[in-house]
């Protein structure tokens, strides 16, 4: 079998670059003298050039998250050129493609065809290019979609999973199935659910699903719940789904916590007494209105101004926190010094009210600490954490939901990518320290550490580099051969806190995030 040398993702989509010619621009500044342009050669080279092409517009589709005219590309790219020089690395990434496009599928039945063809895709990458470097990619999404089906109920691809492994990763089910469920679309995902909470083995599984009915269906969810906690089998998870229906009915309560979430300087050194290192200092304000402008306000004012540049980390309005679970923190990461967490054990709501704790853990000297708060049409909180001049601040506010707003929050069911309140996976890649909202747990993704890709969702990525740390922020995807992060939808700070960079799509490499480049 004849090796291939493979392109990194991005050199991939530069090199299509290279070989396509752009409107109105010179183009024998656009083709390298060592890659003959597909206008101008013969024979051939031109039908390799025609080939490469193809290959990289489709890929190109998918690497801008457009996962049908990328399997439209492929599929054609595998039907040209069957043979072709990149057909398994295409089948690789239309088995992506199809396992991404049966996350969005309404339709159980369509969601199952999807992933039987990704499995497909993938038997025919291994069975018929045995040394490709795609090989061990495949595999590991085959195990990875193969896991998916067992989880929901289809035991007809469970050979394709090591039985001493899965009985190591058996603690770890539950949070995988969550994870799994979590990305199909609500229509597919609620029969499924149901199924599960019914059928599965396990007690954990049983519960966490319990719980994911009753956070992202709510009412509709309720009555079957009822029935489970009548029914289970085993007491425990008969108890946890009562407190679950308990708090399912709670979070329909039209009020919501509004996090916010800042940073800014001390300038005044006669305010340290008042504002203490290794320690939660509240603070109770006046209710102030709803958005960042009047928040920064009233932080203003009970700071008596004695502060630098208020700096927002807050990413859009704030959403509603989540109510049914018992078992997450809520958790609002902040890249300096501290983490802030609510926690959700001790989040109530009443319509008069929203109580719970504020757990802050500070980084710098590894201590961890925590707070009750209350807030209500009255009052505020502001939670401020302090190292040095440097400020963390938090402020927490009361509002109530017209019934409008209500409904809407209850009908907001996207669950993929997943809400960073369930999960905040912490691992080192390539030397650089990443934050993800995806649901990772080390010994359920060895699978997926050895392979060559890892697609990291919503994350932060600390990458060291020349004059101190550099973050990127966005839909993040590692490619752990070629050393580099690729960034959709991303923002990239230098060590100074500068954007310098922010867009669609970018390549950062592990080892030198300041020779990043834009795509």
């Amino acid at each position: 079998m004849r090796t291939i040398k493979i392109l990194s993702v991005l050199s991939a989509v530069y090199a299509l670059t290279l070989v396509t010619p752009r409107a109105g621009a010179d183009n024998s500044a656009q083709v390298s003298p060592n890659i003959p342009s597909v206008f101008e050669a013969e024979g051939p080279v031109a039908d390799q050039n025609k080939e490469m092409v193809q290959f990289f517009k489709a890929k190109e589709a998918l690497f801008k998250q457009d996962w049908e005219s990328a399997k439209t590309g492929l599929e054609q790219y595998l039907r040209d050129y069957p043979a072709g020089r990149l057909a398994d690395e295409a089948l690789y990434w239309l088995a992506q493609c199809l396992n991404r496009l049966s996350k969005d599928e309404k339709d159980t039945g369509m969601m199952i065809a999807l992933k039987e063809e990704a499995v497909r895709r993938l038997n025919e990458l291994v069975d018929r290019y045995q040394t490709s470097f795609w090989v061990n990619d495949g595999l590991a999404l085959r195990v990875v979609i193969s896991r998916d089906f067992d989880d929901f109920g289809f035991s007809q691809y469970r050979f394709y999973l090591d039985a001493a492994e899965e009985k190591e990763r058996e603690p770890y089910r539950a949070p995988r199935v969550l994870r799994s469920l979590s990305e199909l679309a609500k229509e597919a995902a609620f029969p499924i659910a149901q199924s599960i909470c019914l059928t599965d083995r396990s007690p954990s599984v049983r519960s966490m699903v319990a719980y994911f009915l009753g956070k992202y269906f709510k009412r509709d969810a309720i009555p079957f719940l009822e029935t489970v906690a009548k029914n289970d089998p085993d007491e425990n998870v008969r108890k946890g789904v009562l407190s679950i229906i308990e708090r399912t009915r709670m979070s329909l309560v039209p009020v919501r916590l509004n996090p916010y979430l800042f940073t800014s300087t001390l300038i005044d050194s006669s305010e340290f007494d008042r504002i203490r290192e290794n320690r939660i200092n509240l603070f109770e304000l006046p209710h102030s209105l709803s958005g960042e402008e009047h928040v920064k306000e009233a932080i203003l004012i009970i700071l008596k101004n004695k502060i630098g540049p208020v700096k927002s980390l807050n990413y859009g309005p704030p959403k509603d926190l989540d109510y049914v679970s018992p078992y997450f923190a809520y958790a609002v990461i902040f890249g300096g010094n501290f983490d802030f967490e609510i926690v959700n054990p001790d989040l109530m709501k009443k319509a008069s009210r929203i109580t719970g704790t504020i757990r802050v853990e500070d980084r710098s000297v590894k201590a961890t600490y925590s707070q009750p708060f209350q807030v209500d049409d009255q009052h505020d909180n502001l939670v401020i954490m302090r190292r040095g001049r440097d400020l963390a601040m938090m402020l927490l506010q009361f509002e109530s939901l017209s019934g409008y707003q209500a409904e809407m929050g209850r009908e907001d069911m996207r669950y993929a990518p997943l809400q960073p309140e369930l999960t905040k996976m912490r691992m080192t890649l390539l030397g650089c320290f990443i934050r993800s909202s995806a649901y990772f747990q080390n010994s359920y993704n060895r699978d997926l550490t050895k392979a060559n890709f890892i697609d990291l969702g919503p994350a932060r990525a600390e990458i060291p580099g020349s004059g101190g740390t550099w973050v990127l922020e966005g839909q993040l995807l590692c490619d752990q051969k070629a050393r580099v992060f690729i960034g959709r939808q991303f923002t990239l700070t230098d060590p100074s806190g500068k954007i310098v960079a922010k867009g669609a799509l970018i390549e950062v490499p592990a080892d030198n995030p300041q020779a990043y480049r834009i795509k």
